[in-house]
């Protein structure tokens, strides 16, 4: 576990937070809990219309509109991608 302090606040960052930003399937990791009440500033800021999860295509089309993902990016995604789906996934349960 990493443990960051940020302006006064700890933040902690395990496995179960790297397996959500990521989509690495870890071994052992349950799920991650959040409110389902609360409100993500994140995702209203740039998915306004999102009711419960964004689509894969809005988020590419949001990172292209926006100069976020760069053209030599593409290689390194497809390699993450690789690892994530074939090396690093679990078996079905």
């Amino acid at each position: 576990m990493f443990i960051f302090n940020l302006n006064g606040k700890e933040l902690q960052f395990g496995l179960s937070e790297f397996r959500v930003i990521t989509g690495f399937k870890c071994g052992g990791c349950m799920g991650f809990d959040h409110d389902p009440n609360s409100t993500s500033k994140l995702l209203f800021r740039y998915f306004p219309n999102a009711i419960d999860k964004v689509l894969e295509a809005d988020f590419i089309r949001l990172f292209k509109e926006d100069g976020l993902i760069l053209e030599e990016d593409y290689f390194d995604m497809s390699r993450i991608y690789l690892i994530s789906t074939y090396i690093l996934s679990s078996p079905p349960m």
